[in-house]
C-alpha cells in the first residue's frame, strides 16, 4: 500500500502500556523536535511513521491479530485508536513468513484471515504464494500501485465488515452542516467505515479537488481547515476530541487532472476526485481506510458522496494525487432499517 510500518511480534514486546510504547517510539525515532525521526526507522511523515503489533490470533476464525499504532513525529505518543488498511497487506505477508499460515505448493493467492483489533473488523488478505512460500516471481504478475514507485506482487485486501462501531453514519444523519474557519457553513457526510472520515465538497473549501498536495499550502491554511473539519466530526459523533485516525477529505466531480507522476488522467476514467488528510499533512495518494469510507458513503443514496460520485456500478474509481484507486462496497439497509456495510 501507500504506507510503511514497523511490524513487530507481540511476544517480543512488553505488555500493553508505557514500557511497550517507549520501546516502539525509540525504534521509530520519536519524539524528534525536527520531525525527521533521524534516530529511528521512521521517515519523517505520518504515512511512514506507523507500527503494527502482530501475533497468532486468539479468534478461531482468524489467523493473525493486528494492532495498529500511529506514531507521532514530535510527541512521545502512539495513537492506538484507528487503523491502517494499507498495512493490512503487509500483515498478510508477515503471517505467511512467520508461519502463522501455511500455503500449499500450487501457485495461488493464499487467504490470510486478519483480526483488526483497533476497530474490531475482520479482514482477509489474498497473498501470492507458490511452493509453500511467498511468491516473488515477476512472471506470476506484478502490479503497479498509483502513488508507490515500482512493481510488486498484487495483494487483494477485503474488509469483511468495514463498519467502525455499530452505526455506519454515527451522527445519525446522511448529511450534516459544519462551520468552516472563515465562518461559512458547508454540507458534510460523516461515516464510520475503515476509519472515521468526514467528507466535504472541494469547492466549499475553495478548491477544485484536482490539486496536488505540493500545490497546497498546508501550514497556515489547509491545516486550519482540516483541524476544523476533524473537530466538527468528532463533536458530531460525541467525541471529546478527534483521534489520529479521524480523516478529513474533500471531493469533487470528475475532471481531467495531472497526477504526481505527471500522468494526465481523463475525467471519464474516474467517478470522483478525492484528496484526504493524514496526520500533519495531505496524503500523497489516498489512505486505504479512507477509500473504504468513500466507497461505502457513495453507495448510500442521500449522502454528499453519493451526490458527487458518478457511479456506473458498485465500484468507485477514485482519482487521487497518485492516480486511480478502485474500491468496491456492499451497503444496504439492516433489518432494523439502519444503513450497514457488509
Amino acid at each position: 500500500g501507500t504506507s510503511k510500518a514497523l511490524l513487530v511480534r507481540s511476544q517480543d514486546l512488553p505488555p500493553a502500556g508505557a514500557a511497550r510504547d517507549k520501546l516502539l517510539l525509540a525504534a521509530m525515532g520519536s519524539p524528534d523536535p525536527t520531525a525527521m525521526q533521524l534516530n529511528g526507522m521512521g521517515a519523517g511523515i505520518s504515512s511512514t511513521s506507523k507500527v503494527a503489533v502482530l501475533g497468532p490470533s486468539t479468534r478461531p476464525d482468524c489467523d493473525i491479530d493486528y494492532l495498529f499504532g500511529q506514531v507521532s513525529l514530535t510527541e512521545p505518543v502512539i495513537d492506538w485508536a484507528g487503523s491502517c488498511g494499507n498495512i493490512a497487506s503487509a500483515v498478510g505477508v508477515f503471517a505467511i513468513s512467520e508461519g502463522y499460515v501455511s500455503p500449499g505448493s500450487a501457485p495461488v493467492k493464499t487467504p490470510v484471515r486478519i483480526w483488526q483489533q483497533n476497530t474490531g473488523v475482520r479482514m482477509v488478505a489474498h497473498v501470492p504464494t507458490s511452493g509453500g512460500d511467498l511468491d516473488y516471481d515477476e512472471s506470476a504478475g506484478f502490479v503497479e500501485l498509483p502513488g508507490v514507485p515500482g512493481l510488486a506482487p498484487g495483494i487483494l485486501v477485503e474488509s469483511e465488515s468495514p463498519m467502525v462501531g455499530d452505526k455506519l453514519f454515527p451522527t445519525g444523519k446522511l448529511r450534516d452542516t459544519v462551520t468552516l474557519p472563515d465562518g461559512k457553513q458547508a454540507e458534510a457526510t460523516v461515516i464510520a467505515a475503515g476509519n472515521h472520515t468526514i467528507f466535504v465538497r472541494a469547492t466549499d473549501i475553495g478548491l477544485t479537488g484536482a490539486e496536488l498536495p505540493s500545490e497546497l499550502q498546508y501550514k497556515g491554511r489547509m491545516d486550519l481547515i482540516i483541524d476544523s473539519l476533524r473537530a466538527s466530526a468528532a463533536s458530531l459523533m460525541g467525541m471529546d476530541q478527534p483521534h489520529a485516525g479521524l480523516r478529513a477529505a474533500w471531493i469533487a466531480e470528475p475532471s481531467d487532472f495531472t497526477s504526481s507522476s505527471k500522468e494526465v488522467i481523463a475525467a471519464g476514467s474516474v467517478d470522483v476526485l478525492s484528496r484526504i488528510s493524514t496526520e500533519g499533512r495531505i496524503h500523497h495518494a489516498h489512505t486505504g481506510t479512507g477509500a473504504i469510507a468513500l466507497a461505502c458513503a457513495a453507495m448510500a443514496e442521500g449522502t454528499l458522496v453519493h451526490e458527487v460520485c458518478k457511479l456506473a456500478e458498485r465500484q468507485v474509481r477514485i482519482g487521487h494525487p497518485g492516480g486511480i484507486m478502485v474500491v468496491g462496497a456492499d451497503v444496504g439497509r439492516s433489518p432494523a432499517d439502519d444503513w450497514e456495510a457488509r
